[in-house]
C-alpha cells in the first residue's frame, strides 16, 4: 500500500555499506542488492541484517565490474556483469558457477547487459548498448534476441531494465 517499512544501509565499502546500489531481489529469508560501485553483491536479512558479500573487481572467476541487474533461479543467483559485457552466474551462497557472454553484437554477445529477468524457464537480458533484448536459456545458451536502436515499434533506445510475466 505504499507504508514505509524500513531503509536499511549506508554509503560506503564496508559490511552492509554501498556505493551505488543498483538491483534487488529475495530469495526467502535472504536479500541481494548489486552494489555497482563496489563492484559486489551485498547479501542482507530481510531486516536489513548484513550477511556477507561477494565479487571483487575484475573479470575473472567470482569477479564483477560495475554489477547491474540480477535475477534468482532456485538456488542460482544471476548478474548482469554490465562492465565485463557477461552474465555472471553464483550460487546464493556466494560460489562462483559460471559466467557466459562477451563483448560484441553477435548472438550470445552483450554490450552493456542491464536489468534480468526470469521466466518459462528463459533469461531476459536487457542489453542496453546493443538496443535489444537477449533471451538465453538458464545454462547461459543464447536462443533469440529483439529490438533494434530507434523509437519505433519493436525498437529500443538503451534498454535498462526488462519484466516478464511468467513462472
Amino acid at each position: 500500500d505504499g507504508t514505509f517499512v524500513r531503509a536499511f544501509g549506508s554509503e560506503g565499502s564496508g559490511d552492509g555499506e554501498f556505493n551505488s546500489p543498483d538491483s534487488i531481489a529475495i530469495a526467502g529469508d535472504l536479500v541481494f542488492v548489486t552494489d555497482e560501485g563496489n563492484n559486489r553483491v551485498v547479501v542482507t536479512q530481510r531486516n536489513g541484517t548484513f550477511v556477507r558479500t561477494f565479487g571483487t573487481l575484475g573479470s575473472g572467476d567470482g569477479q564483477l565490474c560495475s554489477p547491474a541487474g540480477l535475477a534468482i533461479f532456485e538456488d542460482h543467483v544471476y548478474i548482469a556483469d554490465h562492465a565485463n559485457d557477461r552474465i555472471a552466474v553464483h550460487h546464493l551462497d556466494g560460489t562462483f558457477v559460471r559466467a557466459f557472454g562477451s563483448e560484441g553484437s553477435g548472438d550470445g554477445q552483450f554490450d552493456g547487459p542491464t536489468g534480468l529477468a526470469i521466466a518459462n524457464g528463459r533469461l531476459f537480458v536487457a542489453d542496453r548498448f546493443n538496443h535489444r533484448v537477449c533471451v538465453h536459456q538458464l545454462d547461459g545458451t543464447f536462443e533469440r534476441s529483439f529490438g533494434s536502436q530507434g523509437a519505433g515499434d519493436g525498437q529500443f533506445d538503451c534498454p535498462v531494465a526488462v519484466a516478464v510475466a511468467g513462472k
